[in-house]
């Protein structure tokens, strides 16, 4: 029977910091929920972005990009917009090369988030 004691003692040791550990749980599962409120704010904020990009397939328009190292020197981009999707974007842009009196047509594919603005002229 001594050892049925000991062993409720043991049990008793082992669980008495499960109180501490589940407030140090739920204050985490309480930061999480917040800073998921905030990511669903900004897929909101990123849904409109795409159905106003959506809104200019097929026409030409200069971008804006921020800071990435393709765009370096110069972030801004001369291109028509092929296809769009939720989160990204296809875009055409030709380059002129007066020297050679060439020109070249580049496919790139750009997160809508890398976006900075976009100038459209009709």
């Amino acid at each position: 029977m001594e050892w049925i004691g000991l062993v409720c003692l043991g049990l008793i040791l082992c669980y008495s910091g499960y109180p501490g550990r589940v407030k140090t749980l739920e204050s985490k599962v309480k930061k999480l929920e917040k800073k998921n409120v905030g990511e669903r704010k900004s897929e909101k904020g990123a849904l409109k972005m795409s159905q106003i990009i959506n809104d200019l397939k097929g026409k030409k328009c200069n971008m804006v990009l921020r800071d990435s190292i393709d765009s370096l020197f110069d972030n801004k981009l001369a291109c028509t917009v092929l296809e769009t999707d939720e989160e990204w974007i296809k875009v055409s842009c030709v380059k002129e090369d007066k020297k050679k009196g060439t020109s070249s047509e580049t496919i790139r594919i750009i997160r809508i988030d890398d976006i900075e603005s976009i100038e459209y002229g009709e």
